[in-house]
């Protein structure tokens, strides 16, 4: 060979080192190498046979490529000789060629420590000598063919316990998404209701517009917290006036302050009043700036906020509207998955790990489990309804607030107009404002609306609103969302979540 220089060798008996250098820079190049071995033979009466590791297991690392062939001496006839190939705990399979006397084995991907050994039988006459080989004087052929069956057996059954750890991890995988889908269906799938009314022209039902939002939307947010506070207003709790306005600000204000007389307030309520005292202990705030009153130490106020959130879930859960049972189902659920996961990743691998590809087994059961306990406890905590839905009565409530919704939201459409009191429209606007659809009722009121509400509402919105310069009715229509934004950014430094809803729509949401 070109370049070829020999650098040194070592025998130790079982093995021998041979170390060479070869001049090659930026080339391919080939190198072949010859040496004899004895031993690797075994002679009996009828066959010879040939076992040979073509690769040995003590490379740490693996082969790409690995092609062996065994040259049968002589000119043997089709019948006579047989291959087997034995990988390691692996797939391979040997051939004899399109001669049918070329015993061949072809290998890809050869991990590191693993073996490959090629096995061929040839009549022993084709042997022109036994010097070199171990002689056993007794016929072999049924021997070899009973242990080749057996390591046949075992590699099948290698093969099938791989296929049944595919399967048993599918299996797990599906058990996972099946229990997450019953639970649903169960516990979060909404209950069918025989309605189809388009519109509802009066209030559903006596429900506080607190909870009517929460119904539909899924969550007490910053707009039911406005229509609440608007309802104190509505009841003397507070008081609502239009002040004179200033220099800065000509165009007078809605402001609130706190009213003199002691009511008794229901739990939802008291901690929006709660909420309000602070804001309004030193005196009257306009409306436009509550928002920014609320950031300031919000800190202090959020627990009240949030204590309104739980006690509207609260009147809703204890007024049979909506079913939370689901969220300890699927609490339980998670966590059994999240156990079984683990002691699954321990055991099962060491229960299966002593038959043939068990550890392989073991691992995909194992997998499988992990998969589908991360992908439930996702669906059980991301995804909404996943474990709490409306009663049957619930959802029949919600859909007669949807269509008292489209009637308030459509008034100017339909010719009909709620009773002409002042008390019956302060009602409809806490109701617009929970809905998340104060704008078009102030709209509607322009034209419906006793003329007499301006003086004589204790809430002072229209009068309010035929002073205010601006047509989208902003301050009144986007406080909700002002609101939300005010609790949530300081909800979230405090326990990793806001309020969960938007000031803006009536529907959709937490369900």
């Amino acid at each position: 060979l070109y370049g070829y220089r020999l650098y040194g060798s070592e025998s130790s008996g079982y093995y021998a080192r041979v170390v060479w250098h070869h001049d090659s820079t930026d080339t391919e190049r080939t190198f072949t190498l010859k040496y004899r071995l004895w031993g690797f033979t075994t002679a009996y009466d009828d066959v010879a046979d040939v076992l040979l590791k073509v690769w040995e297991d003590g490379w740490d690392r693996g082969v790409e490529r690995l092609s062996a062939r065994i040259h049968v001496p002589g000119e043997p006839l089709r019948g006579d000789v047989r291959a087997w190939a034995h990988l390691n705990d692996l797939d391979v399979s040997a051939s004899l060629g399109s001669d049918g006397v070329s015993p061949a084995l072809t290998a890809s991907d050869i991990p590191g420590g693993r073996w490959v050994e090629l096995r061929s039988t040839f009549p022993v006459t084709a042997l022109a000598s036994t010097s070199g080989a171990r002689v056993v004087g007794v016929p072999g052929i049924k021997s070899i063919l009973a242990e080749e069956d057996q390591l046949a057996g075992y590699g099948e059954t290698v093969h099938q316990n791989r296929r049944r750890g595919v399967l048993g991890g599918i299996a797990a995988l599906l058990f996972m998404g099946v229990l997450g889908l019953v639970i649903f269906m169960r516990y979060g799938k909404e209950p069918r209701v025989d309605y189809d009314l388009e519109y509802e022209t009066v209030r559903p039902s006596d429900l506080p517009p607190a909870e009517a939002g929460a119904l539909l939307s899924g969550v007490a947010t910053g707009k039911e917290f406005s229509a609440t506070m608007f309802d104190l207003v509505r009841q003397g709790v507070i008081i609502a006036e239009v002040g004179e306005g200033t220099a800065d600000s000509p165009v007078p204000e809605l402001e609130l302050r706190l009213g003199s007389e002691a009511h008794v307030l229901r739990p939802f309520e008291e901690p929006v009043f709660r909420i309000l005292e602070r804001v309004l202990s030193s005196g009257a705030v306009a409306l436009s700036t509550l928002p920014t009153r609320v950031s300031d130490d919000a800190k202090e106020k959020v627990l009240d906020y949030q204590a309104f959130q739980t006690e509207v879930r609260e009147l809703l859960v204890n007024d049979g509207l909506i079913d939370t049972s689901g969220s300890v189902v699927a609490a339980i659920v998670a966590i059994v998955a999240g156990a079984l996961a683990v002691v699954g990743f321990f055991s099962v691998p060491a229960l299966l790990g002593s038959q043939p590809g068990g550890v392989f087994m073991g691992r995909s059961i194992t997998a499988g489990l992990f998969v589908g306990a991360l992908l439930l406890g996702s669906f059980m905590g991301m995804v909404p309804g996943s474990s709490t839905k409306r009663t049957q009565r619930g959802a029949l409530e919600a859909a007669r607030w949807n269509a008292y919704r489209r009637y308030l939201e459509d008034i100017t459409q339909v010719e009909e107009a709620p009773v002409g009191s002042i008390a019956v429209w302060e009602r409809v606007l806490i109701d617009a404002i929970a809905l998340g659809i104060a704008d078009a009722v102030l709209e509607s009121a322009r034209h419906y609306a006793p003329s007499d509400i301006e003086s004589s509402s204790t809430m002072r919105w229209y009068d309010w609103y035929e002073t205010t310069d601006d047509p989208s009715f902003s301050v009144l229509a986007d406080l909700g969302t002002a609101l939300s934004g005010a609790f949530s950014a300081e909800s979230s430094e405090i326990d990793g979540g806001g309020d969960g809803g938007d000031g803006g729509g009536g529907g959709g949401g937490g369900w």
